[in-house]
Protein backbone atom coordinates (compact mmCIF):
# COMPACT_ATOMS: atom_id res chain seq x y z
CA UNK A 1 0.00 0.00 0.00
CA UNK A 2 3.26 2.09 -0.06
CA UNK A 3 1.69 3.53 -3.31
CA UNK A 4 -0.92 5.04 -1.79
CA UNK A 5 0.81 7.29 -0.21
CA UNK A 6 3.08 8.32 -3.10
CA UNK A 7 2.86 12.17 -2.54
CA UNK A 8 3.30 11.77 1.56
CA UNK A 9 6.38 9.96 0.68
CA UNK A 10 7.19 12.96 -2.00
CA UNK A 11 6.66 15.19 1.54
CA UNK A 12 8.18 12.55 3.54
CA UNK A 13 11.39 12.38 1.59
CA UNK A 14 12.41 15.96 1.80
CA UNK A 15 12.33 15.35 5.45
CA UNK A 16 12.86 11.89 6.55
CA UNK A 17 16.82 12.32 7.02
CA UNK A 18 15.91 14.67 10.07
CA UNK A 19 13.15 12.33 11.85
CA UNK A 20 14.66 9.22 13.76
CA UNK A 21 12.40 6.41 13.03
CA UNK A 22 9.71 6.27 10.66
CA UNK A 23 7.16 3.21 10.60
CA UNK A 24 4.84 2.29 8.03
CA UNK A 25 1.92 -0.35 8.33
CA UNK A 26 -0.20 -2.59 6.19
CA UNK A 27 -2.79 -4.06 7.66
CA UNK A 28 -5.38 -6.54 5.41
CA UNK A 29 -8.26 -8.37 7.22
CA UNK A 30 -9.97 -10.64 4.16
CA UNK A 31 -12.79 -12.78 5.00
CA UNK A 32 -12.99 -16.40 3.19
CA UNK A 33 -15.09 -14.77 0.50
CA UNK A 34 -12.80 -12.50 -0.19
CA UNK A 35 -14.36 -9.53 0.91
CA UNK A 36 -12.04 -7.26 3.34
CA UNK A 37 -10.47 -4.27 4.43
CA UNK A 38 -7.16 -2.41 4.27
CA UNK A 39 -5.52 0.20 6.48
CA UNK A 40 -2.42 1.96 5.41
CA UNK A 41 -0.41 4.05 8.16
CA UNK A 42 2.80 5.96 7.79
CA UNK A 43 3.77 7.30 11.35
CA UNK A 44 6.29 10.17 11.65
CA UNK A 45 5.38 10.88 15.10
CA UNK A 46 8.72 10.32 16.78
CA UNK A 47 10.00 12.99 14.17
CA UNK A 48 7.01 15.54 14.98
CA UNK A 49 8.58 18.51 17.13
CA UNK A 50 11.22 18.89 13.72
CA UNK A 51 8.61 18.28 11.27
CA UNK A 52 6.40 21.23 12.85
CA UNK A 53 9.49 23.10 12.10
CA UNK A 54 10.13 22.17 8.99
CA UNK A 55 6.79 22.65 7.45
CA UNK A 56 7.64 26.62 8.60
CA UNK A 57 10.32 26.54 5.65
CA UNK A 58 10.09 27.38 2.55
CA UNK A 59 12.71 24.87 1.47
CA UNK A 60 15.55 22.60 3.25
CA UNK A 61 18.45 20.67 2.00
CA UNK A 62 17.92 22.05 -1.63
CA UNK A 63 14.49 20.74 -1.61
CA UNK A 64 10.94 22.41 -1.84
CA UNK A 65 8.84 22.00 1.33
CA UNK A 66 5.33 21.44 0.83
CA UNK A 67 2.12 23.54 2.59
CA UNK A 68 -0.39 21.24 4.67
CA UNK A 69 -2.69 22.46 2.12
CA UNK A 70 -0.84 21.08 -0.67
CA UNK A 71 -0.65 17.94 1.10
CA UNK A 72 -4.26 17.89 1.87
CA UNK A 73 -4.89 18.55 -1.60
CA UNK A 74 -3.15 15.61 -2.77
CA UNK A 75 -4.53 13.31 0.18
CA UNK A 76 -8.39 14.60 -1.09
CA UNK A 77 -7.41 13.40 -4.81
CA UNK A 78 -6.63 9.92 -3.36
CA UNK A 79 -9.75 9.56 -1.17
CA UNK A 80 -11.88 10.92 -3.96
CA UNK A 81 -10.57 7.91 -6.71
CA UNK A 82 -11.06 5.62 -4.14
CA UNK A 83 -14.86 6.36 -3.46
CA UNK A 84 -15.35 6.56 -7.00
CA UNK A 85 -13.71 2.85 -7.38
CA UNK A 86 -16.23 0.37 -8.14
CA UNK A 87 -15.91 -2.64 -4.88
CA UNK A 88 -14.75 0.22 -2.74
CA UNK A 89 -16.07 1.45 0.51
CA UNK A 90 -16.07 3.21 3.68
CA UNK A 91 -13.15 5.10 2.70
CA UNK A 92 -11.51 6.94 5.42
CA UNK A 93 -7.98 9.20 4.98
CA UNK A 94 -6.81 10.71 8.65
CA UNK A 95 -4.17 13.08 8.61
CA UNK A 96 -2.85 14.39 11.65
CA UNK A 97 -0.43 17.12 11.64
CA UNK A 98 0.40 17.20 14.86
CA UNK A 99 1.08 13.74 15.43
CA UNK A 100 2.55 13.48 11.76
CA UNK A 101 0.46 9.82 11.32
CA UNK A 102 -1.56 9.42 8.17
CA UNK A 103 -3.78 7.04 7.77
CA UNK A 104 -5.97 5.51 4.80
CA UNK A 105 -8.52 2.38 5.24
CA UNK A 106 -10.78 1.31 2.90
CA UNK A 107 -13.02 -2.05 2.62
CA UNK A 108 -13.18 -3.63 -0.47
CA UNK A 109 -15.56 -6.18 -2.18
CA UNK A 110 -13.14 -8.09 -3.69
CA UNK A 111 -9.17 -8.07 -4.26
CA UNK A 112 -9.63 -7.45 -8.16
CA UNK A 113 -11.22 -4.10 -6.48
CA UNK A 114 -8.36 -3.55 -4.34
CA UNK A 115 -5.96 -3.97 -7.12
CA UNK A 116 -8.35 -1.62 -9.67
CA UNK A 117 -7.96 0.98 -6.98
CA UNK A 118 -4.12 0.81 -7.28
CA UNK A 119 -4.03 0.77 -10.91
CA UNK A 120 -6.58 3.89 -11.18
CA UNK A 121 -4.09 5.47 -8.84
CA UNK A 122 -1.21 5.25 -11.45
CA UNK A 123 -3.56 6.29 -14.44
CA UNK A 124 -4.66 9.17 -13.09
CA UNK A 125 -1.36 10.67 -12.54
CA UNK A 126 -1.12 10.47 -8.48
CA UNK A 127 2.19 8.99 -8.72
CA UNK A 128 4.89 8.11 -10.35
CA UNK A 129 3.86 5.55 -13.14
CA UNK A 130 7.09 4.29 -13.21
CA UNK A 131 7.14 3.50 -9.55
CA UNK A 132 4.32 0.74 -9.97
CA UNK A 133 5.31 -2.55 -10.97
CA UNK A 134 2.69 -4.00 -13.80
CA UNK A 135 1.15 -6.62 -11.88
CA UNK A 136 -1.32 -7.34 -9.01
CA UNK A 137 -0.62 -6.82 -5.65
CA UNK A 138 -2.71 -8.63 -3.89
CA UNK A 139 -4.62 -11.78 -5.13
CA UNK A 140 -7.14 -14.50 -3.43
CA UNK A 141 -8.36 -17.89 -4.69
CA UNK A 142 -11.64 -18.54 -2.93
CA UNK A 143 -11.61 -22.14 -3.96
CA UNK A 144 -8.16 -23.03 -2.51
CA UNK A 145 -8.22 -20.31 0.25
CA UNK A 146 -4.53 -19.68 -1.20
CA UNK A 147 -3.65 -15.81 -0.41
CA UNK A 148 -0.66 -14.36 -1.89
CA UNK A 149 0.83 -10.77 -1.46
CA UNK A 150 2.94 -10.46 -4.34
CA UNK A 151 5.85 -8.00 -4.94
CA UNK A 152 6.99 -5.00 -2.54
CA UNK A 153 5.86 -1.89 -2.71
CA UNK A 154 9.91 -0.10 -3.81
CA UNK A 155 10.60 3.31 -3.71
CA UNK A 156 14.08 2.42 -5.96
CA UNK A 157 13.60 5.21 -8.28
CA UNK A 158 12.39 8.12 -5.58
CA UNK A 159 15.17 6.83 -3.29
CA UNK A 160 17.86 6.75 -5.73
CA UNK A 161 17.24 10.47 -6.59
CA UNK A 162 18.02 11.46 -2.98
CA UNK A 163 21.27 12.65 -1.48
CA UNK A 164 23.15 10.12 -0.14
CA UNK A 165 22.88 12.25 3.70
CA UNK A 166 19.08 11.22 2.54
CA UNK A 167 19.25 7.91 1.85
CA UNK A 168 21.26 6.69 5.31
CA UNK A 169 17.64 7.62 6.98
CA UNK A 170 15.74 4.93 5.55
CA UNK A 171 18.19 2.52 7.79
CA UNK A 172 15.86 3.16 10.78
CA UNK A 173 12.87 3.12 8.95
CA UNK A 174 10.16 0.31 9.34
CA UNK A 175 7.69 -1.54 7.10
CA UNK A 176 4.96 -3.94 8.77
CA UNK A 177 2.43 -5.84 6.92
CA UNK A 178 -0.54 -7.33 8.81
CA UNK A 179 -2.52 -9.72 7.99
CA UNK A 180 -5.84 -11.23 8.95
CA UNK A 181 -7.87 -13.99 8.42
CA UNK A 182 -11.58 -15.75 9.22
CA UNK A 183 -9.97 -19.29 9.01
CA UNK A 184 -6.64 -20.31 10.78
CA UNK A 185 -3.78 -20.13 8.53
CA UNK A 186 -2.21 -23.84 7.24
CA UNK A 187 1.45 -22.49 6.03
CA UNK A 188 3.39 -19.25 4.64
CA UNK A 189 5.95 -18.92 2.38
CA UNK A 190 7.93 -16.34 3.59
CA UNK A 191 9.82 -17.63 6.29
CA UNK A 192 10.16 -14.59 8.42
CA UNK A 193 6.30 -14.40 8.59
CA UNK A 194 5.26 -14.83 12.30
CA UNK A 195 2.14 -16.50 12.74
CA UNK A 196 0.07 -15.18 15.96
CA UNK A 197 -0.85 -17.91 18.09
CA UNK A 198 -4.80 -18.31 17.22
CA UNK A 199 -3.17 -18.90 13.56
CA UNK A 200 -5.50 -16.52 11.77
CA UNK A 201 -2.96 -13.55 11.35
CA UNK A 202 0.40 -13.41 10.52
CA UNK A 203 2.99 -10.20 10.61
CA UNK A 204 6.43 -8.82 8.57
CA UNK A 205 8.21 -6.53 9.54
CA UNK A 206 11.15 -5.62 7.79
CA UNK A 207 14.03 -2.46 7.18
CA UNK A 208 12.55 -0.20 4.26
CA UNK A 209 16.23 -0.01 3.29
CA UNK A 210 16.43 -3.93 2.61
CA UNK A 211 12.83 -3.28 0.57
CA UNK A 212 14.58 -1.09 -1.76
CA UNK A 213 17.70 -3.12 -2.06
CA UNK A 214 15.64 -6.15 -2.55
CA UNK A 215 17.52 -8.19 0.21
CA UNK A 216 13.95 -8.39 2.05
CA UNK A 217 10.82 -8.75 0.38
CA UNK A 218 7.27 -8.90 1.70
CA UNK A 219 5.77 -11.25 -0.64
CA UNK A 220 4.03 -14.34 0.48
CA UNK A 221 1.95 -17.06 -0.66
CA UNK A 222 -0.18 -17.87 2.31
CA UNK A 223 -2.62 -21.32 2.65
CA UNK A 224 -5.65 -21.37 4.67
CA UNK A 225 -7.25 -24.34 6.09
CA UNK A 226 -10.33 -25.67 4.36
Amino acid sequence: MYRFFGKIFLFTSLVISLVSCIEIVEEVTLQDDGKGKIDFTINLSQGKTKLSSIMLMDSINGYKVPSIEQVNYELDKIKMLAEKTNGIHNVNLNRDFNEFIFDFHCDFDSIESLNHFISQLKIKNTLDASLMPEQNHFQYDVKSKTYYRNTNYLIAKGHGELKNADKAAFVNAKYIAITRFESPIKSVSNQSANISPNKKATMLKVNVQDLIKETENISNKIILTK
